[in-house]
């Protein structure tokens, strides 16, 4: 049978409230008395219902990490750093995954409103227009940041990368190696993506850079021959070669692209990875979240903290 905070209580031969203090070292308990109870509690194997106390105390010591799955290296690198630090502030962390979908995220919202978490990081996904769960909930006061992308309307604190300055710098690395046009690859589908296209396009306009937007019919101006893709990832800049197989052998080919390149360069000339800081972003969201945690008064303010890149690498072409 389980033992129950009222058998504490008996052995120790005081209240239960009193049990209950003592095992919060709660100072207006006698030492002698808490070091009694918790003896006890020890030798007879006792184990607080969390549950029960959450709803005494309002807390749970819990924060829920919400991603859309466990691939990319913005989830793993940034779960493990959000858990290691609220581990050090005595939290622990849940992960919750939606797959990006849209119902999943009302579902979690939902059950984050019951109370079971004290607090929330979400990295978003592909938000569903007129869907207002995740706005709700942060009106209703509940401690929640937004890592990665914001959500429109949602007036809570979002940490992301400084896109725009991370996609002028691709170009900037590109043009700098000798491309003299830039083909842009960006689908403006969220905050994030808006932000990059955006980034390159005044960049290259600020520089009189000749460029383009991919609509999917790129006319390159004749006597170009050395031509830069500027796009989010690898995969993107690998479709824009298959959608134009006239370009390898017309036009020496660099790319730039955030977080990764699979594999060498090759068929391209080289290029450049825009690498992001996920470790400061997810320390930042986590310090932000205390902070919403700790000081009810500072929650429902809309507000972009943009962490710096953490560094260009350059991809070279062994093949030649």
């Amino acid at each position: 049978m389980r033992t129950t905070l009222k058998d504490i209580a008996k052995a120790c031969e005081v209240d239960v409230s009193t049990a209950s203090r003592a095992l919060r070292d709660d100072p207006l308990v006698k030492q002698a008395t808490r070091d009694k109870v918790k003896q006890t509690a020890k030798e007879l194997g006792y184990r607080p219902n969390l549950a029960a106390r959450s709803l005494q105390t309002g807390t749970t010591h819990t924060v829920w990490l919400i991603v859309s799955s466990l691939d990319s290296k913005l989830e793993t690198s940034a779960g493990e750093s959000a858990s290691k630090q609220l581990s050090e502030l005595q939290y622990d962390t849940l992960v919750a995954l939606h797959h990006q979908d849209q119902s999943t995220v009302k579902r979690l919202v939902g059950r984050l409103s019951q109370g079971v978490a004290d607090g929330a990081i979400l990295i978003p996904s592909q938000h569903t227009p007129g869907d207002t769960s995740v706005q709700q909930l942060v009106e209703s006061g509940f401690p929640l940041v937004l890592l990665d992308r914001a959500i429109p309307d949602v007036q809570t604190i979002t940490v992301t990368t400084q896109n725009a300055k991370g996609m002028a710098s691709l170009c900037e690395h590109c043009v700098n190696a000798g491309s003299e046009f830039l083909v842009i690859h960006v689908d403006d589908i969220n905050e994030v993506t808006h932000t990059r296209l955006q980034g390159a396009i005044k960049w290259c306009k600020a520089n009189n850079i000749a460029h383009v937007i991919d609509d999917g019919n790129v006319q390159i101006p004749e006597g170009i021959k050395q031509v830069g893709l500027i796009s989010n990832a690898h995969f993107e800049v690998m479709k824009m070669v298959r959608d134009h197989p006239s370009w390898l052998k017309d036009y020496t080919l660099r790319f730039g692209v955030f977080d990764g390149w699979l594999g060498e360069p090759y068929p391209l000339k080289e290029g450049f990875v825009c690498k992001q800081d996920f470790p400061a972003m997810a320390q930042r969201a986590v310090e932000e979240l205390i902070k919403l945690i700790d000081h009810p008064d500072q929650r429902g303010q809309r507000k972009m903290i943009r962490i710096p890149i953490r560094e260009i690498q350059h991809r070279s072409n062994h093949f030649g």
